[in-house]
């Protein structure tokens, strides 16, 4: 799946050339931010940020800012204030909703504290999302 992913992102560089903020977090900060999600990053995740940061094009998965900031961390402390659930970490926020990922099942999920629909599942793993975020963006390129 990463080669896969790794794949379409380099060869459709119009689209996702400069989609990433390739600000990489070190050992030393993926390890406070799990001391301070309170869960283990799941490894898919971890790759992802050590690989892209943060996307800025068609879709915006969380990683670090510029000054170091871990983006998902803060948004994930956020929304659970508003009751989500502990074992998610938030990957997208979507405004009215957030992505996650489950650290227990690993699925990709939806979350609002405007909804009491709960935890609505997304796709089976985040490997799923970001090849489905991958392809529409291509699918939908020529529209912007």
């Amino acid at each position: 799946m990463k080669d896969k992913i790794l794949e379409l992102i380099n060869s459709n560089q119009e689209i996702f050339g400069d989609g990433f903020l390739k600000r990489f977090p070190t050992d030393e900060e993926l390890q406070k931010a799990e001391s301070d999600l309170g869960f283990k990053i799941p490894e898919e995740y971890v790759w992802y940020l050590k690989t892209f940061g943060h996307s800025l094009c068609f879709f915006e998965f969380l990683g670090y800012g510029l000054t170091g900031t871990a983006i998902f961390v803060t948004k994930t402390l956020e929304e659970r204030e508003y009751g989500l659930p502990e074992n998610l970490l938030v990957i997208e926020n979507c405004d009215e909703y957030v992505h996650c990922i489950d650290v227990v099942t690993k699925e990709v999920v939806s979350w609002s504290c405007y909804d009491k629909d709960g935890v609505i599942k997304v796709n089976n793993n985040f490997y799923d999302f970001f090849l489905d975020n991958i392809d529409n963006a291509i699918e939908n390129y020529d529209d912007f």
